[in-house]
């Protein structure tokens, strides 16, 4: 299974058998579904509207996670580090977590906050 934020793309290009969005805004996850709806996608594209910390047995299935402009939208260190921990609590080993644009473009801009973990790989320290 695939946590999918860009379900067509990965309808046309991939062989998974289930991929799921998880919209947090009603309007996007309403124009998604129309999408789905309108290119038939929903043999193998579900969006789900909700908040991601509120999916964790559906993100503790995934295989792939992707994720365009996610981090970029909390401003608070806070938030940044609730999400993370949530991430790498959550996330099943080996899954492929896939951001767009990608972690060290986000951390280098000071947007984003880096969990402890990442935050020694981004300045060279030991990992």
């Amino acid at each position: 299974m695939t946590v999918n934020f860009f379900h067509t793309q990965g309808h046309a290009f991939s062989k998974a058998k289930k991929l799921v969005g998880i919209e947090l805004s009603k309007y996007f996850c309403d124009l998604q579904s129309e999408i789905v709806k309108d290119f038939k996608l929903g043999d193998r594209v579900e969006i789900v509207h909700s908040d991601v910390l509120e999916q964790g047995k559906l993100m503790a299935k995934a295989d792939v996670i992707l994720m365009h402009n996610v981090f970029e939208f909390f401003h608070k260190t806070e938030d940044h580090l609730k999400h993370w921990k949530f991430l790498m609590s959550t996330l099943k080993v080996g899954a492929l977590l896939v951001t767009s644009p990608s972690l060290e473009q986000q951390f280098a801009s000071g947007k984003v906050c880096p969990f402890p973990p990442f935050a020694s790989m981004m300045t060279g320290g030991p990992h």
